[in-house]
């Protein structure tokens, strides 16, 4: 029998989606390391501490289940070597492209007062900053790394509210089966 290939991962948690089988639930959890890299892993558990924002680290492992193969993210955990991000609620969201570098730059206002503007750590997180320049508000996820403050996730008002509910009803079923 051939090992799993195994790697470290050290990043935060920056997306989640929910599939419905039908025998169970399945949970898409994309995750991004400081470098910007994003991965995909998929569960049958997830952890109640698993948030958007989560600073997480565990061992990546190529799962093959029949013909299928997945990353799986064995034993995570929350990584005490970075810090939470923060999340701003901001409007009139522009990208602009710092032209050498190939880096994008989110800049808006903070709903609260004042200029927001800061680096995404992704690809992914500046897709989501696109959607959200028609939908006029943005939830963005600020996290503290060696290099600076980063964008590392962008919801908008919508998704945002949705995965308050999402996360309240899985804390209901939880609180019920026990």
């Amino acid at each position: 029998m051939k090992r799993p290939e195994v790697a470290r991962f050290y990043g935060y948690v920056v997306g989640l989606r929910v599939r419905a089988l039908s025998d169970s639930i399945v949970y898409y959890v994309t995750l991004v390391d400081l470098a910007g890299n994003e991965v995909t892993v998929r569960t049958r558990v997830l952890p109640e501490w698993f948030r958007i924002g989560t600073p997480i680290s565990g061992d990546l492992v190529k799962v093959a289940a029949g013909r299928e193969v997945y990353l799986a993210l064995r034993e995570p955990q929350v990584y005490s070597g970075l810090k939470q991000p923060r999340v701003i609620r901001a409007r009139n969201i522009r990208l602009e492209q710092v032209s050498g570098l190939g880096r994008w730059v989110i800049h808006g206002e903070n709903v609260e007062g004042g200029p927001v503007s800061y680096p995404a750590l992704s690809d992914t997180a500046v897709e989501h900053a696109r959607r959200t320049l028609a939908s006029g508000e943005a939830y963005l996820y600020i996290a503290e790394t060696p290099s600076g403050s980063v964008v590392i996730a962008v919801q908008t008002a919508g998704q945002h509210t949705r995965y308050e509910r999402v996360e309240k009803f899985l804390k209901w079923i939880e609180n019920d089966e026990r």
